[in-house]
């Protein structure tokens, strides 16, 4: 019941505010309650690894206010990938990062199992994928127009929806007699010549963990998922990118994607945290006076006298005073 928990408040301050990304391209947080359901969509591949696809497992998250992220006025998820995303790094910057994911995981184990940790650290792992949604319904059936037909990076917090659509097609080829002719008309490398698109429903369960199922949809004689000789727009192919780039957005170093300043900045924030839960954990506790004789330790004493009357004559009047409790 706890994880459910954490993860509606999660969800809820995820939903305050959609992020879009500079280039056009629309991030669509499957986190937030008002996104999740079914999200039907034309995949794009990303630029940089050319896969239509990219899972970041176990992505290290803590929520603070950094100064180049609207000048600190606002807590926002400072995200920590694994190492190997951030491509060749420096001596200083490997130890850079060394340092911040120790600390992380100090703080982490000296949180232990408090209430709302989840609104202050995690791990999460991420499936992404960039495409043009064709069709979006919320988790009750009902169409989220505005988004028809936009440029987006679907971002979800779990490694199911890649695991899905590997047995998708798996099954999806054992159906068609094991033929893979079929795939080109979903996975294009190239706006045009479309026949069919990806289908993800993905929601939140009353239960640990999302519940996720990946299929297709093609055209047909009856109807059009996707026009294959209009293809896209020059304009939404060119909002397609670099998926961790795009993933990423402000948080972006300026010469790659590993941002000193930011991580220069959590080091200094985690730093002050750990100190004070070390502080905390090692505060010996007030010990209750003994009372080894057993009498009452206010036999004998005088008590305090109780304040006098106004006089009849006004004294004192006009005044009251406020006792200490």
């Amino acid at each position: 019941m706890s994880d459910f928990i954490d993860d509606f408040l999660a969800g809820l301050e995820e939903d305050k505010q959609q992020p879009r990304s500079s280039n056009g391209l629309e991030k669509v947080l499957m986190s937030a309650r008002d996104n999740q359901g079914t999200v039907v969509f034309a995949p794009f591949q990303d630029t940089y690894s050319k896969k239509f696809y990219l899972l970041i497992p176990y992505v290290k998250e803590y929520k603070t206010a950094l100064p180049n992220y609207n000048e600190g006025k606002d807590e926002v998820w400072i995200k920590i990938l694994p190492k190997e995303f951030y491509g060749d790094l420096t001596e200083a910057q490997s130890a850079l990062y060394d340092e911040v994911v120790g600390l992380f995981d100090q703080v982490d184990d000296e949180l232990g199992d408090i209430p709302n940790k989840w609104n202050m650290i995690r791990g999460r792992s991420y499936s992404l994928f960039q495409g043009v949604i064709t069709n979006q319904l919320n988790a009750q059936g009902t169409k989220i127009s505005d988004r028809i037909g936009k440029a987006a990076l679907l971002i979800f917090p779990s490694r199911q929806p890649i695991n899905e659509l590997a047995a998708a097609i798996k099954n999806k080829i054992a159906g068609m007699n094991n033929s893979k002719e079929w795939i080109p008309a979903i996975f294009a490398p190239t706006d045009k010549g479309r026949e069919g698109v990806v289908t993800i429903t993905f929601t939140k369960p009353d239960a640990p963990g999302y519940d996720c199922t990946v299929g297709f949809e093609f055209n047909s004689p009856y109807a059009k998922v996707v026009d294959p000789q209009a293809g896209f727009s020059e304009e939404i192919v060119n909002s397609f990118g670099n998926v961790l780039e795009s993933f990423l957005g402000w948080q972006n170093g300026k010469n790659g994607r590993f941002n000193e300043d930011n991580f220069n900045e959590l080091k200094k924030v985690l730093t002050v945290r750990l100190n004070e839960l070390t502080i905390n954990k090692n505060k010996p506790a007030e010990a209750p006076i003994e009372n080894k004789n057993g009498v009452d330790p206010m036999v004998g004493t005088t008590p305090t006298p109780a304040p006098e009357a106004p006089t009849s004559d006004g004294e004192n009047t006009g005044t009251q005073v406020k006792l200490p409790f």
